[in-house]
């Protein structure tokens, strides 16, 4: 091997370890569409922590009409003037999980990266708390369906590593809009109120109520039956002790079933839950393999139990498992009693006056 190769390969190398190479274009599969977030690397902040949130804007309300193509830019807010590199990542899937739909862009800063579209050479700037990336376009599929857009921002510091940089998530919807006159979610104590008003049920067999901790991947966490009866009914759910990290959001959506088994989504409402004595720090491997243990790290202002559910996308429970937690940092290893189905699996954190879910996936 000459000596050129060899010393360009051994560039390509530092670069791979130091995650300089991901400012030029962002690795695939971490924009949460399989439970995995450029937290995976970008690992010193929460997700979404701090205040910051990405929008991506363009995106038709309701359903899109086939072989569109929409224009659309991703917005990046930070809460202080110290970004300096800005990157993003968006990804948009159907139902079943295949990719839906075709990005491209003439922006000389976007790439498509496999069936994703990301940043290329992340831009650069003066120290700011936002960026707009604009002329991403998405063209829309031959039939009509819905369509969920999965997408990350980067606001990184520019320090030509993977140290000190905030990934903010979100995810968007393309369906058949369920027929409601409103629908929101209000706190009350340590619990949250959830009504909705249908302009017509005759359709419908029951709503399925569907909570998000981190307005990624949603689970069920009760049911309620249609009345056909009667032309508008309002409807009411709770939510009972409702906790959250670092008092950001939790977002909640209907989803309604009906007679022909056509599924309708409603539109999400959130609310903003103060922080609690118990913090998850950390959930490790976000993808699991079989025979593979679960890391947790969870900090807590004093002694308390603590039960960790694993759950499927449904509710339901496949393993159950008590904790001892002590005043200060718990690190504590999760071990599964099988090996699971893949997919995405559910972490349901409860003890006294606290819940919170965390989204993981299981790989074969």
């Amino acid at each position: 091997m000459k000596k050129n190769t060899v010393f360009f390969l051994l560039i390509i190398t530092i670069l791979c370890i130091s995650g300089v190479k991901f400012s030029y274009t962002s690795p695939d599969s971490n924009t949460g569409a399989t439970g995995v977030y450029c937290t995976s690397c970008h690992a010193d902040y929460l997700l979404n922590a701090a205040g910051g949130n990405v929008s991506l804007l363009g995106l038709p309300i309701g359903n899109y009409n086939p072989n569109t193509t929409y224009n659309l830019s991703l917005a990046i807010n930070h809460f202080t003037n110290d970004r300096e590199r800005w990157g993003f990542a968006i990804k948009a899937i159907d139902s079943a999980g295949n990719t839906i739909g075709t990005f491209s862009s003439s922006n000389s800063n976007v790439i498509v990266n496999g069936d994703e579209l990301s940043h290329f050479y992340a831009v650069r700037t003066n120290p700011q708390n936002n960026f707009t990336y604009d002329s991403l376009k998405w063209t829309a599929p031959a039939t009509v369906g819905s369509a969920t857009f999965y997408y990350v921002g980067n606001a990184a510091n520019n320090s030509s590593g993977n140290d000190g940089d905030y990934i903010y998530s979100g995810v968007t919807t393309i369906t058949l809009p369920m027929n409601l006159k409103n629908f929101s979610a209000k706190i009350i104590d340590k619990n949250v109120l959830l009504v909705w008003e249908s302009m017509t049920n005759k359709n419908a067999t029951f709503f399925e109520i569907e909570r998000s901790d981190d307005g990624q991947f949603f689970f069920s966490i009760g049911t309620i039956k249609a009345n056909n009866n009667t032309r508008i009914l309002t409807y009411n759910f709770i939510d009972k002790n409702v906790t959250s990290n670092n008092s950001s959001s939790i977002f909640y959506r209907l989803k309604s079933i009906e007679r022909n088994s056509e599924v309708h989504y409603s539109a999400t409402a959130s609310v903003q839950v103060k922080n609690t004595s118990l913090v998850i720090k950390n959930v490790y491997p976000t993808m699991v393999k079989q025979n593979e243990n679960i890391n947790v790290k969870i900090v807590s202002h004093q002694n308390n139990q603590m039960k960790i559910l694993l759950m499927d996308a449904n509710g339901n429970v496949l393993q159950n498992n008590e904790f001892s937690l002590t005043k200060g940092l718990n690190k504590i290893q999760l071990r599964l009693y099988k090996n699971y189905s893949a997919g995405v699996k559910f972490l349901r954190f409860v003890s006294t006056n606290f819940t919170e879910t965390k989204s993981i996936v299981f790989v074969k």
